[in-house]
């Protein structure tokens, strides 16, 4: 090897060893910072459980602890949790007696040949122990019973997978979860394994255990529920307030076409990741049964939208029931169910200075009054600061973000309005809105899809108020989904609140709507309200929103465009194939705007050599230059303006076709292209993955993709048509067009890329008919006809 290959080899080898260093050094330096953002975490994690277990920790005699005796007089050897006649401990050695005394009775070992530190048996019978099924998902909290020295619960919690314990362990305990209204065992953490272990799993367990399934929806916080339910509601009521904990919407399906409520991504994505959230129910509850009041020990796992937030984990929020009593310590009160009938349901509670009676009917004919209950209200006594809460919905995405509603109507005089009312804000001085001088006739706390309109029948006393609440303290079940990346963060989705007033020893009614904003429920509904020798209809339509920065411009004309995408629904029963035929309805009756515009631009193009001609001979003199260019703008017959005018005139249009697509309840979960575009209110998804990538998130949006690709073929196509192919040396204002046409579609791109897949289909389908029309306008428009010059000579 001469000296120039063996200086290349070194050269090459000293540099592959210094890349290896430094991407080396660079994964070392990675894997640090990854393990100090888990050790960071988990200590974030354990001062949360240690904060919750100084309310949470269960006392001992909630897992039944009972002492074991060698004998009736005998010395006490151990410690059990009894579970009716079986007592369930943990080895204190290898050999243990066969009998034991538990201060009543003598218990038996059920089987032999356990180790130290694992669970043990005794019992007084032939029963099989019958406990829940160990519980399996974030969120869910343990009583752990451990041994060491003296019995002792330590309150747990499973998060991100791992069970963080608010102190450390000792020694293998026994794992306890609550389970109808009682602490029972599933487990028990092996502390050399770090792993909870569930009983069944212990061999000599198997025969002696009873194991219940599915029981993740059942969650008790020692009050009961009652529901009521037609086609169109599921409605939940809780002993804490004598309130709804839960209003629930069925989804339409083939049994229940009635409810206009689609299942979406976010509620697949619920039932499959994290079922015990997603029970209806939540709780153990009563129903009827012709007239019988039979108890259910569980709900269904799916199958209903939540309207109102439902409590997370074992989190009580008895206070934020909807049509609960607030204020003056009223929301403390615990009811009893006085009357409980086939639809109606009544509630009684008594303070030292009132007696409440709240009775909530369903009506008899719920087809003409669909998403419908009603609610009496009497407070005999003292009514001073008593308010009716109207629950707080659940958060809904337009165009990937929440944009709640908060609204009244009022009549002055003959004259009836829909007022807006300003989102409280998450500050001390102005958290609650407060209109006391207005007596409304309803008011509606909406998602923007959905919500509750609450509709004083009788005298009420004047004045209404709306109150945030941070969403740390009451979480949206987005929360819950791809938790771990923080994806939906509570803080960014907080709550809302409204309250009617209350009157002293005077029953109130209220009408109350709990449901979709849907165009044709509401309209059903005003009809069957509807009292024209009264002058009275309830006008809830009035409570539908359209969403967008421009909508009190704009709104008119979504509302015309939206009975034209109904009348093509009507026809091809496509909410998809509507937008595009309403885009080309659009595009036709635009039509005469877009050629004017078009002829402009046209115009402006044949003149662009002349003018450039006058801007350089006059260059120097720029009044003159003006009154040149303005002579022959005149000559030619071109305007400068009257491009940008058309495009001003159709403005409203175009805004309102966004702001309809945004905020129309029935495109939510409705279908175009099954597999890829499911929900046109949400984008489209093609396919999606588990790590959230900057922009991106979890899932490829292609619309917005093939949108970007048609502007720039129209970019392209528009140039080729108009014979400006910017070729040769460019002047700096073509490369600056050239630039802008490059650029735009990139960002209508990143702009467009989590909109709406409706935004989406409009836009594309408008730039392609755009096209067409661009194509059809310049096979009309032809080149005038210049005549000949003709050169006359001089006579000598």
């Amino acid at each position: 090897m001469d000296k120039r290959s063996l200086l290349f080899f070194l050269l090459v080898t000293s540099s592959f060893l210094f890349v290896n260093h430094y991407f080396s050094s660079k994964g070392i330096e990675k894997n640090k910072v990854a393990l100090e953002q888990a050790q960071n975490l988990r200590k974030t994690q354990v001062l949360q459980v240690q904060k919750e277990a100084k309310s949470k920790t269960a006392s001992l005699t909630d897992v039944s602890l009972t002492a074991l005796y060698s004998s009736k007089d005998g010395d006490l050897l151990a410690y059990a949790a009894s579970v009716g006649d079986q007592k369930i401990t943990l080895a204190w050695a290898d050999e243990i007696p066969d009998q034991l005394y538990d201060g009543s009775k003598y218990a038996k070992l059920a089987f032999k040949n356990q180790s130290k530190s694992e669970p043990v048996l005794y019992t007084s019978s032939k029963n099989k122990l019958t406990l829940p099924d160990l519980p399996d998902y974030d969120g869910a909290e343990f009583q752990f019973l451990s041994f060491n020295q003296e019995p002792k619960l330590i309150f747990a919690k499973q998060l991100d997978g791992e069970i963080v314990f608010s102190e450390e362990l000792a020694s293998n305990a026994i794992a306890f979860t609550r389970y109808q209204n009682e602490y029972l065992p599933v487990g028990v953490y092996d502390i050399r394994a770090s792993k909870l272990r569930p009983l069944n799993e212990y061999i000599n367990f198997k025969d002696h255990l009873e194991i219940k399934k599915a029981k993740l929806g059942s969650k008790s916080r020692g009050e009961e529920f009652y529901v009521l339910e037609n086609d169109y509601q599921m409605l939940v009521f809780s002993t804490k307030g004598g309130a709804l904990a839960e209003i629930n919407l069925p989804f339409e399906t083939k049994e229940n076409k009635n409810s206009v409520v689609k299942e979406i991504n976010f509620d697949r994505e619920m039932q499959e990741k994290h079922p015990q959230e997603d029970y209806f129910p939540q709780n153990s509850y009563y129903r009827l049964d012709n007239e019988d009041s039979v108890f259910e020990d569980e709900g269904q796992l799916g199958g209903y939208y939540p309207l109102i937030r439902r409590s997370l984990g074992d989190e009580e929020r008895p206070s934020y029931y909807s049509m609960s009593v607030v204020g003056d310590s009223a929301e403390k009160m615990i009811y009893n169910v006085s009357r409980f009938e086939k639809n109606l349901i009544e509630f009684t509670a008594s303070q030292a200075h009132r007696r409440i009676t709240k009775t909530f009917t369903l009506p008899a004919d719920s087809k003409n009054a669909p998403y419908i209950f009603n609610l009496k209200v009497t407070v005999e006594g003292d009514a001073r600061d008593l308010w009716l809460n109207s629950g707080v919905p659940e958060v809904e995405l337009i165009s990937g973000a929440s944009n709640p509603a908060l609204k009244y109507r009022v009549t002055r005089g003959n004259k009836s309005s829909v007022e807006k009312l300003s989102l409280p804000e998450d500050k001390p001085s102005k958290d609650t809105v407060l209109v006391s001088t207005v007596a409304p006739d309803w008011i509606a706390n909406s998602n923007g899809f959905l919500g509750i309109i609450m509709d004083p029948l009788s005298d009420a006393p004047a004045g209404l108020k709306a109150k945030i609440l941070p969403g740390a303290e009451i979480p949206t079940r987005l929360s819950l989904i791809d938790a771990k990346y923080n994806q939906y963060p509570v803080k960014k989705f907080p709550g809302y609140e409204m309250f009617l007033p209350l009157k002293s020893n005077q029953e109130m009614e209220f009408r109350i709507f709990a449901g979709p904003f849907e165009d044709d429920v509401l309209t059903i509904i005003d009809e069957h309200f509807d009292n024209p020798s009264a002058g009275y209809n309830p006008d809830y339509k009035a409570a539908q929103s359209f969403h967008g920065w421009f909508s009190f411009v704009s709104a008119p004309f979504s509302k015309f465009l939206f009975l034209l995408m109904k009348l093509f629904h009507s026809i091809t029963g496509s909410w998809g194939l509507s937008i595009i035929l309403l885009t080309l309805a659009l595009r036709i009756m635009l039509y005469p705007l877009n050629a004017w515009s078009i002829k402009s631009t046209s115009r402006m193009q044949e003149v662009g050599p002349e003018i450039k001609k006058i801007q350089e001979k006059y260059k120097k003199d720029k009044q003159r230059q003006q009154l040149e260019m303005m002579k022959l703008y005149k000559e030619k017959g071109a305007n400068p303006f009257m491009g940008c005018f058309p495009m001003l005139i159709q403005l409203p249009f175009l805004i309102g076709m966004f702001d309809l697509l945004k905020s129309t309840f029935e495109l939510r979960g409705a279908i175009f292209i099954p597999g890829w575009i499911t929900n046109l209110t949400q984008p489209d998804v093609l396919f999606s993955w588990g790590y959230p990538i900057i922009f991106f998130g979890t899932s490829f949006h292609l619309l917005p993709i093939l949108l970007g690709g048609a502007m720039y073929a129209q970019q392209k196509y528009t140039a080729h048509l108009s014979g400006n192919q910017m070729t040769g040396e460019l002047t700096e204002q073509q490369k600056q067009q050239k630039m802008m046409g490059n650029i735009l579609p990139i960002v209508m791109t990143v702009l467009f890329y989590h909109f709406a897949s409706g935004l989406n289909i409009y836009w594309l389908s408008s730039t392609l008919f755009g096209m067409v029309q661009q194509r059809i306008m310049k096979s009309k428009m032809k080149p005038k006809e210049t005549k000949p010059t003709v050169k006359l000579k001089r006579k000598k």
